[in-house]
């Protein structure tokens, strides 16, 4: 039922989207934003990042994890790749 959904998606992962969260421009829009935040504070929190450390992600998509990582841990060094645009 998604794949369409899916499709567009992709490709509008390297469009900006003023407006609209990262993790929803990366297809999470199931989450609002408060449940977001919590996720990636549950995953996050057995990595105790500290802020002079960097974290890479591959398929990061437009980013969303790696910018609330950056938000839960001001000064973390972030990086990611993605195939989409």
């Amino acid at each position: 039922m998604r794949n369409a959904e899916w499709q567009a998606i992709w490709d509008r992962k390297g469009t900006v989207d003023r407006g609209r969260s990262l993790h929803v421009v990366n297809g999470y829009d199931l989450l609002s934003d408060a449940a977001w935040a919590e996720l990636v504070r549950r995953v996050a929190a057995p990595l105790e990042l500290r802020p002079t450390e960097t974290v890479m992600e591959f398929g990061c998509g437009a980013g969303a994890f790696l910018s609330s990582l950056q938000t839960l841990t001001p000064g973390l060094t972030v990086a990611g790749f993605d195939y989409s645009a």
